[in-house]
């Protein structure tokens, strides 16, 4: 017998099941808004000049410093430009999302303005020695990488496989977390129908990974970099992508990608690691700290 048939026709049962389920689900939808709730005015003391980057917490455990591509990206950059900088928790910006960064009272979200903006307040000359054909194949990299490859990694870890995901995700109690990815994991799969990646088969969604990898694999070719044999701003996005696929979806087919037919992928991603991560396994255990 199940509970609705226990339930029967009974008024007074049915108000007695409502009044029982209310009260988790406003804990859910409070722990919820919690987690979502945008940047406020941090009272922690400020230094002048400072780059304070609010990303998602760092999770514990972990297969990397973040579990977003985009925290791991504008962090990434920011060590490449040794720009200095201090991590701080938040789970959503002025536009609702992470990362975003305040400099002398400035809030500026979105990563890719983040950089815009680092490059013009700081001076920083990354890449201004490339051509114009060089910037331009640099940006359709950048766009394939966010609007599309980046999809299916999504879709590999909320939809393919949920039960992957860290419970450190939030601060919440996990019997709460486990009713907040069930939530969260609804919502990202009607983003996922939206953007369209989530209206494919899984066999569908293999096959643009497949080709947008073998893309980046040829692309790169020999180089050290992915414009050249020195490093641009591009390089902190498709490596905080790429980490993600490489190191926290094992298992999933552009891991695989990376470690037979596209390895020079994964050697970029080791070269990247090396040089401007030495403390990516102390941060893999750790919460945000200033980088060592």
């Amino acid at each position: 017998m199940g509970m609705l048939d226990f339930v029967g026709d009974s008024p007074l049962a049915w108000i007695a099941l409502a009044g029982g389920l209310a009260v988790p689900v406003a804990g859910i939808l409070f722990a919820y808004s919690r987690w979502r709730r945008p940047h406020r005015a941090q009272s922690a003391s400020k230094t002048p000049g400072m780059v304070y980057l609010y990303q998602f917490r760092r999770p514990i455990p972990a297969f990397g410093p973040n579990m977003s591509p985009f925290c791991i990206k504008l962090e990434t950059y920011l060590r490449m430009a040794k720009i200095p900088y201090e991590s701080r928790p938040s789970n959503g910006g002025p536009l609702g999302k992470c990362p975003y960064i305040e400099v002398d009272g400035e809030i500026v979200p979105d990563s890719n303005f983040c950089i815009s903006f680092l490059q013009k307040h700081f001076g920083v000359q990354m890449d201004e020695h490339f051509s114009e054909e060089q910037r331009a194949i640099g940006h359709a990299v950048l766009r394939m990488v966010e609007e599309s490859t980046y999809w299916t990694g999504v879709h590999r870890r909320w939809i393919e496989t949920p039960e992957a995901i860290p419970e450190s995700l939030t601060e919440t109690p996990s019997l709460f977390m486990r009713l907040l990815l069930r939530v969260m994991r609804r919502k990202v799969a009607h983003q996922l129908h939206a953007q369209g990646t989530g209206r494919h088969s899984v066999e569908k969604i293999n096959e643009i990974a497949e080709s947008d990898l073998r893309a980046l694999s040829n692309i790169l070719g020999g180089n050290l970099y992915f414009l050249g044999e020195k490093p641009s701003s591009v390089d902190a996005a498709v490596f905080g992508l790429l980490s993600v696929f490489l190191w926290q979806l094992p298992g999933s087919v552009q891991e695989t990608l990376m470690k037979t037919d596209m390895v020079n992928l994964q050697v970029y991603c080791l070269r990247m690691r090396r040089l401007y991560w030495k403390d990516w396994e102390q941060l893999k255990v750790k919460k945000h700290a200033k980088p060592t």
